[in-house]
C-alpha cells in the first residue's frame, strides 16, 4: 500500500486523506512533506512512546513528528495555523515542555477530547494559568478531558477543577493518578512536594468542610458563578476527581453533586472522610448514576477500611433510588502491597440492583467471597460481563456454593472469568469424592448453559500441588474431565486458560472446539515459557487448531 502511493500520485490524492485522518506517531515518524501536504486533514493525532519532546510554536507538533530526535526548528508564520482547525483529538503520553501545546489550543477550536500528562502543565504557575484560560476560552467545544499525573494537593490543581466544572460542553473529565510500575504491578506516586504539603496539613486531621480553606474556595467559586445569568448547568456525566491525600469529606461530595454536577451517570469514588449525611445524601444525588468505580487502597488501620467501604455502600444503596447501577469496578491503585475489596460489597450490589447490573470488573483483588460471586451470578439476569481475577487466588468459588446457591440467570453473559476452588470435602485430599465429582459436573454446566458467552477465562486456587490439582479443577478432558459440559458455547471466541488445563488435552479435545465451537478465534494459555517446555505447540492436535487459523496466546 505504502510502495502504491509513493509510486501513484493520483492514488496518493484520493487514499492519503483517508490514511492520515488518524495519525498515531511511534519512534519512526512520517516523511515531511507528506505531514505538510496532509496536516489539514488530520482530525486525531496520538504520540506514543516518545520522551522529549519539545514545542517552540503552533506547527511544532506537526513538524516534529517527521523527526526521531525532536530537534527545535524553525518558526511558521501563524497564517499556517488554519491547517489545524480540524483537529479533534490530542493524546500524548509524555509532555515535557508546555508552552507550545498552549499555544496550540488556540487554534484548534473543533477539539472535542483531549488527553495529555500534564505534570509539567500544572506544575509552572504561568502554564497552568493559560491552559484554564484555553479551556475557558478556546476549547469551547471540548467534551472529553483527560489529565494524567494529578493530585488535589499539586498547586494550580483546584482553580483547574472550577473551570472544568463551569465548562458549557465537557462530558468527561478523568484526572488520573501518577503512576509508577514495579514489575507487572502498578502503584501510586507521590511527589516531593506533594508530601510535604501533606505533612503542613497533617495537623488537620479529620476536619470539616467548612474549615477546609481549598475545598470551601472550589465550592465558593461555582455557587458565585450559579449566580451569574449566562450560568448553565454542567453537563458532565462521567467523573473522576484527582487524588487527595487528606480525603474528601463527604459533606464536599454531596454538595458538588447534588447542586453544581447533577447529570453525573459514572463516578469514581474518591477516598473521603465519611459522616452520616452522606448515607442520607446520597439517594438525593444518585438519581442518573449507574456506574461506580473504586480503587482498592491499602489501609493500614481496620477503621480506614470500614469508612470507605461505608462511603461506597452509601453510593450503591444510594443508586437505587434512580435508574440502578449498571457496573462496578474495583481497580488496583496503591502504594503497598495489599489491596482489598470487602467481603460485602458485592452482597450489596446483588441485594440492591439485580434488575439492572450488567457489568462487574474487579482485577488484582484480594477478597471477594465465593458465596457473593455466585449471588451475582444466580441473580443479575441482566448481567453481560463477569470479570473477577484474583492477585494471589483467594477470590475463587467453590463449587458446593454454586451447588447450593441455585442456577445462573444471567444467560447473557458474554464474558466470564473465574477461578474454580474445590470444595472443602476434597481440598486436601488428592482424591476427589463422589460428591465433589457431581459438583464439578453441575458447576461446568452452569457454564456451559451460557450460550452467548465469546470469552471464558478459567484458573483455579493456586496453592495446591499438582497431583491435588490436576484430576479436578484442571481436567479438561473428556474422558474423565468436565469439557462436554461446555459443548453449548456455540459463540465462544477467546478462550482463556489460565492454568494448566492443557496439558492432559489431546486430539480429541481439540476436535471438541473445533465441531463445537464454530466462532473460536484465540487460546490464551500459560506462560511462553511453560508452554514451550512442555513442547506443546508442536504436538499434532494444537497444531491443526493453528491450521485452523486459530491464534495462540500467552498469559
Amino acid at each position: 500500500m505504502a510502495m502504491t502511493i509513493a509510486t501513484c500520485k493520483s492514488l496518493a490524492q484520493q487514499l492519503e486523506p483517508i490514511l492520515w485522518k488518524h495519525l498515531t506517531i511511534r519512534v519512526r515518524q512520517p516523511a515531511r512533506e507528506s505531514l505538510t501536504r496532509n496536516c489539514h486533514i488530520i482530525e486525531s493525532i496520538r504520540i506514543v512512546g516518545l520522551n522529549d519532546i519539545f514545542f517552540e510554536n503552533v506547527l511544532d507538533i506537526l513538524q516534529y513528528l517527521s523527526t526521531t530526535t525532536g530537534p527545535r526548528l524553525d518558526k511558521e508564520t501563524s497564517t499556517s495555523c488554519v491547517t489545524l482547525k480540524r483537529l479533534k483529538r490530542i493524546e500524548l503520553t509524555n509532555l515535557i515542555y508546555a508552552s507550545g501545546l498552549l499555544t496550540m489550543f488556540n487554534y484548534c477550536p473543533k477539539l472535542t477530547y483531549l488527553d495529555i500528562s500534564c505534570t509539567m502543565l500544572l506544575k509552572d504557575p504561568n502554564s497552568a494559568r493559560l491552559f484554564r484560560q484555553a479551556l475557558s476560552d478556546n476549547l469551547r467545544q471540548l467534551e472529553h478531558l483527560r489529565l494524567n499525573g494529578l493530585f488535589a494537593t499539586t498547586k494550580n490543581v483546584l482553580p483547574l477543577l472550577v473551570v472544568c466544572f463551569l465548562h458549557p460542553q465537557l462530558k468527561e473529565m478523568r484526572f488520573k493518578f501518577s503512576m509508577k510500575v514495579s514489575g507487572n504491578r502498578e502503584y501510586s506516586h507521590w511527589y516531593e512536594d506533594d508530601q510535604e504539603e501533606e505533612e503542613s496539613q497533617s495537623d488537620q486531621g479529620d476536619e470539616e468542610f467548612g474549615v477546609d480553606p481549598e475545598l470551601r474556595w472550589v465550592t465558593t467559586s461555582l455557587e458565585n458563578a450559579s449566580r451569574s445569568s449566562d450560568y448553565s448547568t454542567s453537563k458532565i456525566s462521567s467523573l473522576t476527581l484527582p487524588s487527595y491525600r487528606r480525603g474528601y469529606p463527604a459533606s464536599f461530595l454531596v454538595l458538588l453533586l447534588r447542586y453544581y454536577l447533577p447529570n453525573i451517570e459514572a463516578f469514581d469514588i474518591p477516598w473521603g472522610i465519611l459522616d452520616a449525611n452522606l448515607q442520607e445524601e446520597c439517594p438525593k444525588m444518585c438519581f442518573k448514576l449507574q456506574h461506580i468505580s473504586f480503587s482498592q487502597h491499602e489501609f493500614h488501620a481496620p477503621y480506614e477500611l470500614d469508612a470507605y467501604t461505608a462511603e461506597i455502600k452509601s453510593f450503591i444503596i444510594g443508586c437505587s433510588s434512580g435508574v440502578g447501577l449498571k457496573s462496578i469496578r474495583a481497580y488496583h491503585f496503591d502504594e503497598g502491597d495489599y489491596h482489598f475489596v470487602h467481603d460485602s460489597l458485592l452482597g450489596v450490589v446483588a441485594d440492591n440492583h439485580s434488575s439492572t447490573l450488567e457489568e462487574v470488573d474487579f482485577r488484582n483483588c484480594q477478597s471477594v467471597p465465593s458465596l457473593s460471586i455466585q449471588n451475582i451470578l444466580s441473580t443479575c439476569r441482566k448481567l453481560t460481563r463477569f470479570n473477577v481475577i484474583p492477585a494471589s487466588g483467594s477470590a475463587s468459588v467453590y463449587f458446593n456454593h454454586i451447588v447450593n446457591g441455585g442456577q445462573w440467570v444471567c444467560l447473557d453473559l458474554k464474558e466470564l472469568c473465574l477461578n474454580l476452588k474445590r470444595s472443602s470435602a476434597d481440598y486436601y485430599d488428592g482424591t476427589e469424592t463422589e460428591l465433589g465429582k457431581a459438583e464439578a459436573k453441575y458447576v461446568y454446566s452452569q457454564i456451559g448453559r451460557l450460550v452467548r458467552l465469546e470469552t471464558l477465562r478459567l484458573g483455579y486456587m493456586g496453592d495446591l500441588s499438582k497431583e491435588q490439582r490436576e484430576s479436578f479443577e484442571l481436567n479438561l478432558t473428556l474422558k474423565d474431565g468436565w469439557l462436554a459440559e461446555l459443548q453449548g458455547l456455540v459463540e465462544l471466541r477467546h478462550f482463556h486458560m489460565a492454568s494448566d488445563f492443557w496439558s492432559n488435552m489431546g486430539q480429541a479435545e481439540t476436535e471438541f472446539m473445533s465441531s463445537h465451537w464454530p466462532r473460536l478465534q484465540t487460546i490464551t494459555v500459560g506462560s511462553p515459557l511453560s508452554w514451550k517446555a512442555g513442547h506443546y505447540e508442536q504436538q499434532p492436535h494444537w497444531q491443526r487448531l493453528r491450521d485452523r487459523k486459530i491464534k495462540f496466546l500467552y498469559n
